[in-house]
């Protein structure tokens, strides 16, 4: 297990306060980070004005979702990350994270998102230090914040070479199955219905929502 005694983390109830916990999705193998589906940039306008889209009828706020121990805790994983964001300590947090995912209980898998999504450029390098930091770890990013991946690579802030082989990125589609062959028909390069891998440019399809 790796552990980063330098940084104030010489264990994992260290790491695991320091970011507010981690959940263990009965899906997964492994542990899972996640915030409030409510969260979701693009899910929530999806969820709000776009009926029949994806998110219009959200796994993630049913269930045992609506635990309030749940809500809690998702609110508490998402205030650690803003903290750590704005006091200049995100390689602490991406250790952090690291030492949890490396830990026996995540069986070498890790999810971020099995609820919620990308808030902003500042989480997704965050997540890229942490896949970097437990090489030994396969990582699993689903997303609908494509805008995010996409203004970071047209301006300059990362290139594909920045992901790690550990790092699988997918870009989740925004419609539900009957509207995506819809839009296969009438836009069969359009952004509807493409899953893509990150980072091996040999993955890349030839059109679809990610095209770097």
């Amino acid at each position: 297990m790796l552990r980063f005694p330098d940084d104030g983390l010489p264990t994992l109830k260290a790491a695991r306060a320091f970011v507010g916990g981690v959940s263990t999705p009965s899906k997964m193998p492994g542990l899972s980070w996640n915030i409030s589906a409510k969260r979701c940039k693009l899910g929530s306008v999806l969820r709000e004005q776009i009926e029949n889209s994806v998110c219009a009828s959200c796994y993630a706020l049913k269930g045992r979702y609506r635990f309030h121990n749940v809500i809690t805790a998702q609110e508490r994983r998402l205030a650690a990350f803003d903290n750590a964001a704005s006091t200049g300590n995100m390689h602490k947090w991406a250790k952090a994270m690291a030492m949890l995912a490396s830990s026996r209980a995540s069986k070498g898998y890790f999810r971020f998102f099995d609820s919620g999504d990308l808030q902003s450029f500042a989480m997704l390098h965050a997540i890229i230090m942490v896949a970097k930091y437990a090489p030994n770890v396969k990582f699993w990013l689903p997303t609908r914040e494509y805008s995010i991946i996409q203004e970071a690579l047209e301006f300059g802030l990362i290139s594909t070479r920045d992901f790690p082989n550990n790092l699988v990125i997918r870009i989740s589609t925004r419609h539900s199955p009957c509207i995506q062959r819809q839009a296969r028909r009438e836009a069969p390069c359009s952004h509807f219905a493409r899953t893509v891998r990150l980072p091996r440019s040999d993955r890349r399809p030839a059109c679809g929502p990610f095209r770097p």
